[in-house]
């Protein structure tokens, strides 16, 4: 489900993209999701006051990390890549979550787990290093001619006026 509603993140973002900027449009989309997620606490009675200093600083770090250097990363590359390109980049999500975790946090990375993240890394490397799904459908792959510019450009016609052609008047 999740897959899905970024997708269409990611869909309707280039498009949108195209007029706004980068920081306006973070902003935007954040403020819309933030309104969302306050209905949906306030809806199923979750509390939103009373916790520890631990727990607003770790929520202040899911703050500032993956939403914003994440979402504005790619709202701000969404501005320059086909949404197509950018859904099948994000499926590195998982692969580079499980290194950092692995690197950071000293989490072990199950020895099951590794044939399916290099099988991700490989298959994001093989389609984006061929170019992306709609411009591969299209044929990115034929050699298109350049339009030639003409070896003899037409002719301007002058046309002289009547009254500016005759020369200074004496």
């Amino acid at each position: 489900m999740a897959r899905a509603a970024l997708a269409g993140y990611t869909a309707l973002s280039q498009k949108a993209r195209t007029d706004v900027s980068t920081p306006l449009y973070s902003v935007v989309t954040s403020l819309v999701c933030g309104l969302e997620l306050l209905a949906v606490c306030w809806l199923a009675g979750i509390p939103l006051t009373g916790f520890d200093q631990s727990t607003q600083l770790s929520l202040l770090g899911l703050l500032l990390l993956p939403q914003l250097l994440g979402l504005g990363s790619l709202n701000f590359a969404l501005g320059r890549a086909s949404a197509t390109t950018m859904s099948v980049f994000l499926l590195l999500e998982t692969p580079i979550a499980a290194l950092a975790a692995w690197w950071l946090m000293g989490q072990g990375i199950e020895p099951a787990t590794m044939p399916g993240l290099l099988l991700i890394i490989v298959g994001v490397t093989v389609v984006l290093t061929n170019g992306d799904g709609e411009q591969t459908r299209r044929g990115r792959h034929r050699k298109r001619a350049l339009p030639q510019p003409d070896a003899h450009p037409p002719r301007r016609r002058r046309i002289r006026h009547p009254v500016l052609a005759s020369g200074p008047r004496e």
